[in-house]
């Protein structure tokens, strides 16, 4: 029986090997396939549902409406752009680096990649490396959501949730109205350059990507309340409910499962952001510039917990999961 348990756990890892390559190898095809629908759903948004919804707006109203979706679409495009392009954050495996950061701070060695890493640092088992504040990976971005680019990812999702909202309320009169009425006729290819199917599939995507983007967006935003990854907070749920069943069972406790990295959701916001407290102010979030993170990714602020004993992640050897 116990042969067959491993032969089994062993099948299992080699799939989930194979799907970690895949992922690995066609991440540019998802980010390709991003960008093909972003552009594209873009144009026929400004082309035939944006002016269909303003069409009996007065002329200020109409320019105000051009503006602020100009800069909505600018910001998507650029935390985006970021998002895939800036470095999640790697954890140096040099060994001078590693020399010279053990003198002064508090490390674990990898199991995979035989890194030094720091605190909330994980393996990412699609990139075979450690990754500073490590979140998730992501194929959308071919690349890991670390410390170098979690703001933009989570800012990207977002506007683009926002926009989505946007374009499915305004497309609504102009699919029923404008598109499906005139599809095929010699008006529609005189007075635009978008097909009428792509018109009602730009509408009908902004639902489903709206729906399904809004979730994760308001996810990780609540991640970001909390001051924690989602790496973080399924451990830290592991180590309550390890917690509640000792007590429930009259047993102490062996540790405190709490979180101490969490400030209050106003702070951990402004921390993730790097905003406030003398730093940068929020509106710079509004603006398509770069966001530098707040700290080095190898020391973080801490709640003062002294004479609790913890148990969380930063000692974890646990790998990164793909999303």
């Amino acid at each position: 029986m116990e042969k067959h348990a491993r032969r089994i756990h062993k099948v299992l890892r080699h799939c989930e090997d194979l799907s970690d390559r895949i992922v690995g190898r066609t991440g540019v095809l998802f980010v390709t396939f991003a960008v093909a629908l972003l552009i594209p759903c873009t144009f026929s948004f400004f082309e035939v549902i944006f002016p269909h919804a303003l069409a009996h707006s007065t002329p200020l109203t109409r320019r105000l409406a051009a503006v602020y979706c100009t800069w909505h679409a600018a910001v998507i495009f650029f935390n985006y752009y970021k998002a895939v392009t800036v470095s999640p954050g790697l954890v140096s495996v040099g060994e001078d680096e590693v020399a010279a950061d053990t003198a002064h701070r508090s490390h674990t060695k990898c199991s995979k990649c035989s890194a030094v890493k720091p605190e909330r640092a994980h393996h990412c088992r699609v990139c075979s490396r450690c990754i500073l504040k490590y979140d998730h990976h992501c194929p959308w971005i071919n690349q890991c959501v670390g410390l170098g680019n979690e703001r933009y990812f989570v800012l990207f999702m977002l506007y683009l949730s926002a926009a989505c909202l946007i374009v499915g309320v305004m497309g609504y009169g102009a699919v029923f109205d404008e598109v499906l009425p005139n599809r095929g006729s010699d008006e529609w290819t005189q007075r635009y350059y978008s097909p009428p199917f792509f018109a009602v599939l730009t509408w009908l995507l902004a639902l489903l990507i709206g729906s399904v983007v809004g979730v994760m967006a308001a996810w990780q935003l609540s991640l970001v309340f909390q001051g924690l990854t989602s790496v973080e907070y399924e451990d830290h749920r592991a180590y309550r409910k390890a917690v509640r069943r000792d007590r429930r069972n009259g047993l102490q406790p062996a540790y405190t499962a709490i979180n101490p990295y969490d400030f209050g959701w106003a702070k951990n916001l402004s921390l993730f952001f790097n905003i406030g407290g003398g730093r940068r102010h929020w509106t710079v979030l509004l603006l398509p510039i770069p966001h530098p993170p707040c700290g080095d990714g190898y020391t973080f602020a801490k709640r003062n917990t002294q004479g609790l004993q913890l148990h969380f992640d930063s000692e974890s050897e646990s790998e990164g999961d793909v999303v």
